[in-house]
């Protein structure tokens, strides 16, 4: 849960007489809205970037929304900007209409995903939305990821250890999704909560019986492709090539699993 800032921390709002101001203060509690926003990434889409404009929480930040008021939006104390998008900390806001379906997506570049990530691009441009493509090292990438910092990452996934948990549980349990969390493992980076998952994947791994258990995994990964937020794309092939005369090496499944001892000579 989002912890409230205090409320003596709350900025106090405009006293705005704008016929559009008003109205929208008058629907929302903009002072909830300010408490509500102190810890967490909060995404506005076309006018409602003016709550918080009459909340104060804009004032000396930059910002942006609808161009029909954006004259409005520097009379809260914004910094108005012509841009599609606008991160300010953990503020995001953004021109409205397309704009609210623009995304960053950023990606690995030594990877070798670049010619995948185009084609993502090419696919989503295709039902109207653009994709910027944000190509960094492998660390800068995660650390985006891990900071949840990220709107959309492409990256690679390895099982840390030989049983299914290891992937259930990084995928489908978030108890807790605030910055406060002791387990801030994938579903935690991209505030992936799914309650029925998350019982499911702690049942399995409980579970003695091995046909029950694959049972429950198969049951959750459907489940988990319907309503998850992530999509697995590709699945990578190791590949060893061995000299004349080489022989007792084999490619494990996972990295642990690959030994080198028995490797012998002719």
């Amino acid at each position: 849960m989002t912890t409230p800032r205090p409320a003596d921390a709350v900025p106090q709002p405009l006293d705005l007489t704008s016929h559009f101001t008003e109205t929208y203060r008058r629907r929302v509690d903009v002072e909830a809205v300010a408490a509500a926003t102190g810890h967490s990434a909060t995404e506005l889409v076309v006018h409602p970037a003016m709550l918080l404009g009459a909340a104060g929480i804009l004032r000396g930040r930059r910002a942006v929304t609808h161009w029909t008021v954006m004259e409005q939006l520097a009379q809260c104390g914004a910094t108005a900007v012509t841009e599609r998008y606008v991160f300010d900390g953990k503020l995001v806001t953004c021109a409205g209409v397309s704009a609210g379906v623009d995304m960053a997506l950023a990606l690995a570049a030594k990877l070798r995903s670049s010619e995948i990530a185009q084609a993502i691009q090419a696919d989503l441009a295709a039902v109207g939305i653009k994709v910027q493509l944000l190509p960094g090292e492998r660390k800068q990438v995660i650390t985006k990821t891990r900071a949840r910092q990220h709107q959309l990452a492409l990256l690679t996934w390895g099982t840390d250890y030989f049983d299914p948990n290891s992937n259930a549980q990084a995928w489908c349990e978030n108890p807790d999704d605030s910055d406060q969390s002791k387990l801030k493992i994938l579903a935690w980076r991209s505030h992936f909560v799914d309650k029925e998952l998350m019982a499911e994947s702690q049942a399995a791994v409980r579970e003695l019986d091995p046909q029950k258990r694959i049972a429950l995994y198969q049951t959750m990964q459907r489940q988990f492709m319907e309503r998850a937020p992530f999509a697995m794309l590709l699945q990578q092939n190791a590949v060893a090539v061995l000299g004349k005369g080489v022989s007792g090496f084999k490619v494990g499944p996972m990295p642990d699993y690959t030994h080198y001892s028995a490797i012998h000579k002719a």
